[in-house]
């Protein structure tokens, strides 16, 4: 067998161990409770050794929130394989909602494990932490994208603001089950190109004076930038 196909077998079975040892946290403690399901009740579900649930999770809170690294690896390599002269974020945009529509088709089993955690303070603090992998990783490709050091700031930004992106997306795709994920995702970015223009007064804003005290105010600004300065005068008594 050639080494490629090797390789392959070898992290399609370390995929289906890791998806059977999730899939099976997420199942006893949507219906026990955190506190009421132990690593052994995990692994004796999935079928495997204490051993074995070790060489993948370091606890059972990490067994239901903690990102895939082989997609951690996938989208570093997606996202270095982009043509070098797109943006930063159009970059992000594409490789996310390539990568949306992969997690929209397993959207059960993915929604399953968000509504789960929603339930215990502890898994909403260590979901969270997940997301900070995502945006670490997100930030690393990046900057090896740029030639850069890890620490670079553009990097770090713009990973920021692509898995805020993304967070905001999955909360409403949660709540929009009939729009793809991908769609919601790629939405999200776009309300980016808005976001910049939230630095200048809204435009409603600037109308909703009536015209005469628009007009008023402008010339109240314009008298005083051209009035003269006051002549000053000295109060005190001539000796």
């Amino acid at each position: 067998m050639p080494p490629d196909d090797t390789s392959g077998r070898r992290e399609r079975k370390k995929n289906a161990v890791r998806t059977a040892l999730r899939s099976s946290a997420v199942r006893l403690v949507g219906e026990k409770g955190l506190d009421a399901v132990t690593i052994e009740d995990i692994t004796e579900a999935a079928d495997v050794s204490l051993r074995t649930f070790f060489n993948y999770f370091a606890s059972k809170e990490e067994a239901l929130t903690a990102p895939d690294p082989e997609r951690l690896a996938r989208l570093r390599l997606e996202l270095l394989s982009r043509p070098a002269q797109e943006p930063a974020l159009v970059a992000l945009r594409e490789v996310l909602v390539a990568d949306a529509t992969e997690l929209g088709e397993r959207r059960d089993e993915w929604l399953r494990q968000l509504s789960v955690c929603k339930r215990d303070p502890r898994l909403l603090v260590a979901l969270a932490g997940s997301w900070t992998v995502l945006e670490r990783e997100l930030a690393a490709a990046l900057a090896d994208r740029l030639g850069s050091a890890d620490d670079d700031l553009q990097a770090q930004v713009a990973a920021a603001v692509a898995v805020g992106a993304l967070r905001v997306a999955v909360r409403r795709w949660r709540n929009e089950s009939s729009v793809p994920l991908a769609e919601v995702v790629r939405a999200g970015f776009d309300a980016l190109d808005d976001v910049r223009h939230l630095s200048r007064p809204p435009a409603r804003a600037r109308s909703s004076l009536p015209a005469g005290s628009r007009a008023a105010g402008r010339s109240r600004v314009a008298a005083r930038s051209i009035a003269p300065a006051p002549t000053r005068t000295d109060s005190r008594p001539e000796r």
